[in-house]
């Protein structure tokens, strides 16, 4: 007997080639999955995430909300870039993030959203001092 595979709701915004992705509210190479199979639905981000697809993100956060009781699984595995506008929704108390890509690992702990420690007074002096550079 075939097993049957997971129910996957797939939603992609992929602009034309003749206009801006922020015009049609989407990003160019974009797609976000809902994944039913597991004990928990688990939205599969895959492409650059910034802020023309974060506003494709917290819909499918938001439809993925009203269904569900628990928290919702986000899975980045599959974005090669990240910035802090298109990760605004993944910052919400009720999402998980389950899976992320090295570049999304690394400003996910920066942002202290993997890690779950508190800010200690040392770090937040590191922090201090790397921000600075910035300014």
């Amino acid at each position: 007997m075939t097993p049957i595979a997971p129910p996957v709701h797939r939603l992609c915004a992929v602009a034309p080639s003749t206009a801006e992705p922020a015009a049609l509210g989407g990003a160019a190479g974009l797609a976000v999955e809902i994944r039913r199979g597991g004990p928990r639905p688990v939205v599969v981000v895959a492409g650059e995430l910034d802020l023309s697809g974060r506003d494709l993100l917290e819909a499918l956060l938001g439809h993925v909300r009203a269904g569900s009781r628990q928290s919702v699984a986000v899975d980045l595995a599959q974005v090669p870039f990240a910035d802090t506008h298109g990760l605004e929704p993944v910052l919400e108390p009720d999402v998980v993030v389950v899976a992320a890509s090295p570049p999304v690992t690394r400003l996910l702990r920066h942002l202290e959203i993997l890690t779950g420690r508190p800010l200690t007074p040392r770090r937040a002096r590191a922090r201090d001092r790397a921000a600075a550079v910035w300014q």
